[in-house]
């Protein structure tokens, strides 16, 4: 039988935390262990992004994030958050975060990583991932469908449009830390080669509560057969999806919707 699989992703500049204790430590109870090191890749390529190809594997098990406390900054979980979105399988694998800290609540994860469990290092966290690897958590609910393609060539993309039973008369989509450069709408599930966009508007700001944001939006219809494609020039640390702004595009409407992706 062939053993279950971890990937291992170490966190730390330049190297400084290579994750060998705790490769040691998942090796011990039986996972077939590969580690990476955050620290390889490269600054703005997007490689990171290639990650998603490992975890989409049904035979990886868990995913474990280990490192000091500051490594988990919010560029950091923002990526982990648009890997996680980005698998095509139906269940995640189990998600383990390592790092010694005080409290497990000081990471302030954002809801989309509630399933993520965080372990000290002293924790014998190994025989407990082994032990609850067949408990693979629900994908946790958000209010609209939304997708992350993840290719270093291509670039980072999501894809975001309404739920089965809606339909959207025109959009915003507008990030925070990040900017859109290219907006698109097409057939849901692939990013389309040719788009018509109706009455675009790019380069939108504007304010929702502390959040100052970026956007864009545009007049087409979006059911459950079409979505809005967007490409950003790096990861988000919220993205806001609201209704086409008639009027004042700064203005934040009451049915704005939030997801907090850091």
């Amino acid at each position: 039988m062939a053993l279950p699989k971890a990937l291992l992703c170490a966190l730390g500049p330049g190297g400084s935390f290579p994750g060998e204790a705790e490769e040691l430590s998942l090796r011990a109870v039986g996972f077939a262990t590969a580690t990476v090191r955050w620290a390889d890749f490269r600054p703005g390529t997007n490689d990171w992004l290639g990650l998603s190809e490992v975890l989409d594997d049904p035979g990886v098990a868990v995913w474990v994030i280990a490192g000091p406390p500051e490594a988990f900054d919010p560029q950091t979980i923002s990526q982990i958050s648009l890997l996680t979105l980005a698998l095509n399988g139906k269940l995640w694998p189990v998600t383990a975060f390592v790092t010694p800290l005080a409290d497990k609540t000081d990471l302030e994860l954002p809801p989309l990583l509630s399933h993520v469990k965080v372990f000290n290092p002293l924790d014998p966290y190994a025989a407990k991932l082994m032990a609850c690897r067949f408990k693979a958590p629900v994908k946790n609910p958000w209010p609209f469908y939304l997708k992350t393609y993840a290719s270093p060539l291509i670039g980072l993309w999501l894809e975001v449009g309404p739920t089965e039973s809606e339909k959207w008369s025109g959009f915003m989509l507008a990030v925070t830390r990040t900017l859109i450069d290219v907006m698109g709408v097409g057939p849901r599930g692939r990013i389309p080669k040719s788009s018509t966009v109706n009455y675009p508007m790019h380069g939108l700001e504007g304010q929702l509560g502390e959040l100052r944001f970026t956007g864009s939006a545009a007049k087409n219809t979006l059911d459950a057969g079409t979505s809005a494609f967007i490409r950003l020039t790096g990861p988000p640390n919220h993205l806001i999806v609201g209704p086409y702004p008639d009027g004042e595009p700064a203005s934040g409407d009451s049915w704005a919707q939030v997801l907090a992706l850091a």
